[in-house]
């Protein structure tokens, strides 16, 4: 899916290692293949694994026709396009998109990781029925654009809401009442 400031893909049940990992686990041949391998097949398979990356945004700026501009236009353009390939502006980017999903998935009594906050463990939110905890399962990848720099956090926090309902309706499950579909479909 595409919203103004990021990309994001939903993975429901599915546990997936970032794109940055992929690569490594794609060639056996790397040095770092048997430490990844390893962290993979010792990390837990429950909740969500999130991964926020903010490269997308290492474009140069206008590449398109720049007869009509001025020198000071070229110049601004210039600097733009610099500071968009720094990896504190990247970081940053990056670090309030984690902050926004945080804070909107705790307005909704869920953790970080998708399980249900300690608050909600002892209350009623969050439960179903026999008392089995409703849990978000899978892997969420959002991709920033070069327009979540000079957003408002108001508008990021938004578009992180709109993320949030659809995660909700498509990675909700009931803590243990799916282990049969997972084995059938092959997920973990």
């Amino acid at each position: 899916m595409h919203t103004s400031l990021f990309r994001h893909f939903l993975h429901p049940n599915r546990y997936k290692p970032c794109n940055a990992s992929l690569a490594i686990l794609s060639e056996p041949s790397h040095i770092l293949y048997g430490r990844f391998c390893a962290r993979l097949a010792s990390r837990p398979r429950n909740g969500l694994w999130i991964s926020i990356t903010a490269n997308s945004m290492n474009n140069k700026g206008n590449q398109g026709n720049t007869s009509g501009m001025t020198a000071k236009e070229l110049r601004r353009e210039a600097i733009r396009a610099n500071l968009l390939t720094k990896s504190v502006v990247r970081h940053w980017v990056r670090r309030r998109i984690k902050t926004a999903l945080r804070e909107e998935l705790k307005g909704r009594g869920w953790g970080f990781d998708g399980l249900p906050s300690e608050k909600l463990k002892t209350g009623r939110g969050n439960r179903v029925g026999g008392g089995s905890m409703e849990v978000l399962k899978g892997t969420v990848e959002i991709v920033a654009n070069k327009e979540a720099i000079r957003a408002e956090y108001g508008e990021l926090k938004t578009d992180i809401g709109k993320l949030v309902e659809q995660m909700v309706k498509k990675m909700k499950v009931v803590d243990g009442s799916d282990a049969e579909r997972m084995k059938e479909t092959g997920y973990r």
